[in-house]
C-alpha cells in the first residue's frame, strides 16, 4: 500500500531570526523577602512570516507581557 503524500509535504520552512529583549529586576528585603519584576519581549518585536505551505502569514515572537513575583522565606 503506497500513502500519497501532499505536494508541499517536502517544502522545507525556513524561519529567520528573531529577538527579543527581556527584563528582570529583583529587590531583597532582608534575608525573608524578594519583589521582582519582569518584562518579555520588551520592543514588543513581532516580525511577520509568510508560511510556505499554506501562504499564511504568521507573528514569530510572543506578544509582550509584564509582572511582578513577591516572594517570602521562611
Amino acid at each position: 500500500m503506497v500513502e500519497k503524500q501532499d505536494d508541499d509535504f517536502y517544502d522545507e520552512e525556513s524561519y529567520p531570526i528573531t529577538w527579543q529583549l527581556n527584563l528582570k529586576l529583583t529587590k531583597e528585603f532582608g534575608k525573608f523577602a524578594k519583589l521582582s519584576f519582569f518584562a518579555y519581549n520588551l520592543f514588543n518585536h513581532r516580525p511577520l512570516y509568510k508560511v510556505k505551505r499554506s501562504g499564511t502569514y504568521a507573528r514569530l515572537n510572543q506578544i509582550a507581557y509584564f509582572g511582578a513575583n513577591l516572594t517570602f522565606s521562611l
